[in-house]
């Protein structure tokens, strides 16, 4: 009788560390998905910036020609030293995030050609007026290039997005 006691009690002991080993772990793999998750919303939120950088270099440059007004010139290129700025957040993420590495290149890429259509742009205005600006803008250049950075963009967001899903799966 003192055996099967005995045995009883080293069941219920492995049986009791079992239960706290799973609850250890399961402790564990919530904090990592906490973790992951808060550095996947800073992902996204840093893209976020990016994008509106880019709408408000864009929209400060329209402003100014089409205003004369200074100001607006000055707000363009706050605009484009905040791309800049957020450029070094998202160039450190990369290192560490497979995901938006995969595009990060890219993105800087067509946003240099943009920024120098924009400057073209705003060129164009200062030295030859209001007609040849509008001509530039007209051409779609700048349009068609900011298509493609927002398409770009979105498409790391939901990457992103789906890479946690997938990581949190497991």
């Amino acid at each position: 009788m003192r055996e099967h006691s005995a045995e009883r009690s080293l069941a219920l002991a492995i049986g009791l560390c079992g239960l706290v080993v799973l609850a250890l772990a399961s402790v564990v793999m919530s904090r990592d998905n906490e973790a992951k998750s808060r550095e996947s919303n800073f992902v996204r939120s840093t893209m976020a910036a990016f994008y509106h950088a880019v709408v408000s270099a864009e929209k400060s440059q329209r402003a100014y020609i089409l205003t004369e007004d200074l100001d607006y010139r000055d707000d363009y290129y706050e605009a484009i030293k905040q791309i800049g700025e957020i450029r070094l957040a998202l160039t450190r993420l990369s290192n560490t995030r497979s995901v938006i590495a995969t595009d990060i290149d890219k993105l800087f890429r067509l946003t240099e050609e943009r920024n120098s259509q924009l400057d073209s742009v705003i060129a164009a205005y200062d030295s030859l007026g209001f007609d040849a600006a509008v001509a530039a803008i007209r051409s779609n250049e700048t349009k068609n290039t900011s298509s493609r950075i927002f398409l770009l963009i979105r498409t790391m967001v939901e990457q992103e997005g789906l890479a946690l899903i997938q990581y949190q799966r497991r």
